[in-house]
């Protein structure tokens, strides 16, 4: 049903289209549809006309038609508000429109589903505290963590028109939900627990419990709308771990060797003895294992040669950035640098103009990138004769080496672009 309605003021005639929207047909024109209850009518304006003193003078109309008619009743309430913007004689400061210049609101024919119903989980090592961001689905406030809590969870989501889950990052204790999840179908988002605790403060919440948590991750998934995390290549999740326990077992022998610089009794100094040299075996297994991995995936293969090719990244700092940053050569350089945490932050104020400073991004990426630069600063010649001259402009060592971090991976995230190009199609999923 459409219902045209024409209003006439002395400033201007303005034209309207009055959309009949049936939740149960959907709606007579320009392929609306809408999940809402009841019978819905929008107002759609048409046109905007010239006023009668000759001057094209926009006429704003607010309509407060969102009324719920009774299909029995057949009744309609329609409240037209109409501003008129009565500004002196003159130019107009808007394009004019004449009557012949008709301006005409449209609709794209386009799906326009049900929201996602936001469901939070607050992640403990035990167990799943839920909370549905709609007070008419019915969800267990908790479940055990485990195989059985999971399968009872993925099951009543299943059953929910566009679930969408959202948590924080727990260490790892996440894992396991977002990969049933993903393997189950439903969208879900791994979130920073910094951006929600800072999202909690920003609505004066202070308190912090696994409900109140699980109610927060709900309201913030309806307000942001954070994207879905996308299915983590697994090639590369296996880099990652490898990566990440090299990392572990690298920290252990440096505490251990840490220990020798002071006086021990004899039998603790052959226990540490013992210990740096099973984690030095460990380590060298480690990168035989990491290389043999490597070569037996083409693309991380392709990837870690094109990478290691630049002088100062050796083929471990490459294989440690890509598994860090994923997203590399999918992403600008102001990008990758912020992601990073390699990008100076502007501290402004008024007439005071701080220093600059970075702030945040992934530690995993800088301390790959921290030997290479260490490396690039005397063995690149490009990189050292820019890091001599920030040296001679008088720029800290730190301050020039982490400058030199930044052009290593815009170099680096700029050859990671073109391979992309040339193969037409991503190396890498991210994480």
């Amino acid at each position: 049903m459409t219902l045209s309605c024409h209003l006439s003021s002395p400033w201007s005639t303005h034209s309207c289209k009055i959309l009949h929207t049936d939740p149960y047909f959907g709606t007579t024109e320009d392929g609306l549809n809408t999940s809402l209850q009841g019978t819905q009518w929008f107002v759609v304006p048409m046109a905007i006309g010239t006023t009668n003193r000759g001057t094209a003078r926009p006429i704003i109309a607010w309509w407060d038609a969102f009324t719920t008619l009774d299909s029995k009743v057949g009744g309609l309430l329609l409240r037209p508000y109409l501003e008129q913007l009565n500004a002196p004689e003159g130019p107009c400061p808007f394009e004019p429109v004449t009557t012949r210049m008709r301006m005409t609101t449209t609709i794209k024919n386009q799906n326009i589903s049900a929201p996602p119903c936001w469901i939070g989980v607050d992640v403990s090592k035990t167990e799943l505290q839920i909370h549905a961001g709609r007070k008419s689905v019915k969800l267990p406030e908790q479940v055990v963590y485990g195989k059985a809590g999971l399968n009872t969870i993925t099951r009543l989501l299943l059953k929910l028109e566009r679930p969408h889950v959202v948590f924080e990052a727990s260490g790892g204790y996440d894992l396991a939900l977002l990969e049933k999840l993903q393997a189950s179908g439903i969208a879900c988002s791994r979130v920073n627990p910094r951006h929600v605790r800072n999202y909690a403060k920003a609505k004066g919440l202070l308190a912090k419990t696994d409900k109140i948590d699980a109610m927060l991750l709900a309201d913030y998934g309806a307000t942001m709308r954070p994207a879905i995390t996308p299915e983590a290549d697994p090639a590369l999740a296996n880099l990652a771990a490898l990566i990440a326990y090299r990392r572990h077992l690298v920290e252990a022998l440096s505490q251990e060797r840490m220990q020798m610089e002071h006086p021990k009794p004899p039998c603790i100094l052959v226990m540490i003895k013992s210990r740096i040299k099973a984690l030095e075996s460990q380590i060298q297994k480690l990168d035989e294992s990491i290389a043999s991995h490597v070569s037996g995936e083409p693309s991380l293969n392709r990837a870690v040669t094109a990478l290691s090719a630049v002088k100062g990244v050796g083929s471990l700092s490459a294989a440690a950035l890509l598994a860090a940053m994923p997203e590399l050569g999918t992403i600008n350089r102001n990008q990758a640098a912020a992601l990073a945490g390699v990008a100076p932050f502007n501290r402004d104020s008024g007439s005071l103009r701080g220093t600059r400073r970075i702030h945040g991004g992934r530690p995993e990426v800088r301390q790959a990138l921290y030997m290479a630069a260490v490396s690039a600063s005397r063995h690149n010649e490009i990189l050292r004769v820019a890091y001599q001259t920030m040296l001679n402009r008088g720029k800290p060592k730190k301050v020039a080496l982490v400058a030199l971090m930044r052009k290593l991976l815009i170099c680096l995230n700029s050859i990671m672009a073109k391979i992309l190009r040339e193969s037409n199609a991503p190396i890498l999923s991210p994480c």
